[in-house]
């Protein structure tokens, strides 16, 4: 019962990050690119890079800067995300690791190619190879995550069932 639990909030995680990701993706060029530099003015000023008022080329520099590796972290930390999710819904199946493994992965890395293409069409927005890449990686990294810590806990509960069974005996 539990397990089934598990399965079933893992898997609404999973179309939930992805609705999130779409809708990301369906921004416009201008949206995308306004939310990312509010938030980049925001890590600006957190870490005291720059001066929040300031309006000079070097700020609006640092803020663009700012912005593309936020924007990069981010493709890496959704799709992490992702596979997470979909690794963690798959673990719940009398499946071997490496089926689990290959199956989140293939569908998250999938649904990174189709987000990019999905880009292609948004305006001002455009398609990139090297997106994919990144949330690629992002995707392995969630998955191999997932399948550790999948890991852990099957050989602890079976270090428990020995140990109890050795105190029985």
């Amino acid at each position: 019962m539990k397990n089934q639990i598990l399965r079933y909030l893992m898997l609404v995680l999973a179309l939930l990050i992805a609705a999130a990701i779409f809708l990301f993706s369906a921004e416009n060029g201008e949206e995308s690119g306004h939310l990312s530099d509010k938030i980049a003015e925001k890590i600006l000023q957190i870490f005291g890079g720059a001066d929040a008022d300031a309006s000079g080329v070097g700020h609006g520099d640092a803020v663009v800067s700012v912005g593309s590796v936020f924007r990069k972290i981010a493709h890496f930390i959704e799709y992490f995300a992702l596979g997470a999710a979909f690794c963690g819904f798959f673990a719940t199946f009398s499946i071997s690791k490496l089926r689990c493994g290959i199956f989140s992965a293939g569908i998250s890395i999938l649904y990174a190619v189709s987000d990019e293409a999905h880009q292609y069409f948004v305006p001002g927005r455009n398609a990139s190879v090297w997106d994919v890449l990144l949330d690629s990686a992002g995707v392995l990294c969630g998955v191999l995550a997932v399948l550790g810590v999948v890991t852990w806990i099957r050989k602890k509960r079976k270090d428990t069932a020995h140990s109890e069974k050795r105190s029985l005996s």
